[in-house]
């Protein structure tokens, strides 16, 4: 699975670099490490190779050695640059202290007691905090989970689940 950091927005000057608008899966250490891939929407992935990077506002204004000038820039627009999911694993891959939204998809959700709640469908990235998207087990409601330490205990990619508190209130029927 392509694990998308971001998509190329648009073109910046004339020697070829490009506008990222960012997406929560976004790690600037990827960027830089030989993980990093691009590809069209639906299509194959391929390696990308960053030359240099700076913030602006949202956004990341970059380099590629695989864009070559505003008209390399400009065919790379619409494309999503990211990572390939198995290489999350992999001996090398730049990890952060957070894991990064892609791994909580599918993953059970279960209370401390054991109980299961459902799976996790999406990630919000909000401004305070990312909430887990769970669609309860069995419906189509859907339930959100604040990541921060207070609801999530663990999470055991090993296992398939998330374990979380069932604080009062946060899974009790409406």
């Amino acid at each position: 699975m392509f694990v998308e950091m971001g998509e190329i927005v648009n073109v910046v000057g004339l020697r070829g670099e490009i506008k990222v608008l960012v997406t929560g899966n976004f790690d600037e250490e990827v960027l830089t490490s030989e993980f990093l891939r691009m590809r069209r929407p639906g299509g194959e992935s391929r390696p990308a190779h960053c030359t240099g990077f700076r913030w602006k506002g949202q956004t990341v204004v970059m380099s590629l050695r695989e864009v070559e000038g505003r008209d390399g820039a400009d065919e790379a627009r619409g494309m999503l640059l990211g990572f390939e999911s198995t290489d999350y694993d992999a001996p090398g891959f730049p990890r952060g202290d957070t894991l990064p939204p892609f791994v909580y998809h599918g993953l059970e959700v279960v209370t401390t007691q054991g109980e299961s709640i459902g799976r996790v469908d999406d990630v919000l990235i909000l401004p305070a905090n990312w909430c887990l998207r769970v669609v309860r087990d069995g419906t189509e409601e859907e339930i959100l989970v604040p990541v921060i330490d207070d609801f999530v205990r663990e999470v055991d990619r090993e296992a398939g689940r998330v374990v979380v508190e069932a604080v009062p209130g946060l899974f009790d029927e409406a």
